[in-house]
């Protein structure tokens, strides 16, 4: 009998305990991803200047934002899942989307170097983090729309 009470009350404490999420006891998951935060802002012109709409910037395959009509881009509190070091460079690439629309230019990879925020939330379990890169002004060169295919003329049958 008492073999029993001890299996009974030692099976109601795992269930308690495996019903009980890690919020809830206040305690850290034993399961995530590791991530950082980070932040970039910057413009998008042309060569002689005029900013460019519609650009898409995409950082390091993860996060995409298109210029405004400013030709301005920021991304704030953008998830990175990565373990990250006291700074990291990463690829930020410019690519025109929009055909015709605002003019045609050619892509552009820019390696930025993005450093820990000092003033940002310190890291702490899953979290490396919070990173800054640079206030990016980027120039991208005009060229000249690519063609619209058309279909070769068939020789009719006769």
């Amino acid at each position: 009998m008492k073999n029993k009470l001890i299996l009974w009350i030692l099976s109601l404490l795992g269930f308690a305990a495996a019903s009980t999420s890690c919020e809830d006891a206040g305690g850290m998951c034993a399961y995530g991803t590791p991530y950082a935060t980070f932040s970039l802002k910057g413009k998008v012109t042309d060569q002689a200047g005029k900013p460019i709409p519609g650009i898409s910037v995409r950082v390091m395959d993860d996060a995409e934002k298109l210029t405004d009509e400013q030709g301005l881009f920021a991304f704030e509190n953008a998830h990175l899942y990565y373990f990250l070091d006291k700074s990291f460079t990463g690829t930020v690439e410019f690519r025109d989307i929009d055909g015709a629309q605002n003019g045609c230019y050619a892509p552009e990879s820019v390696e930025v170097t993005f450093v820990q925020n000092p003033l940002g939330k310190p890291a702490g379990g899953w979290f490396e983090g919070d990173y800054i890169g640079p206030d990016m002004r980027v120039k991208l060169t005009e060229t000249d729309p690519e063609p619209i295919p058309t279909d070769p003329e068939e020789p009719e049958e006769e």
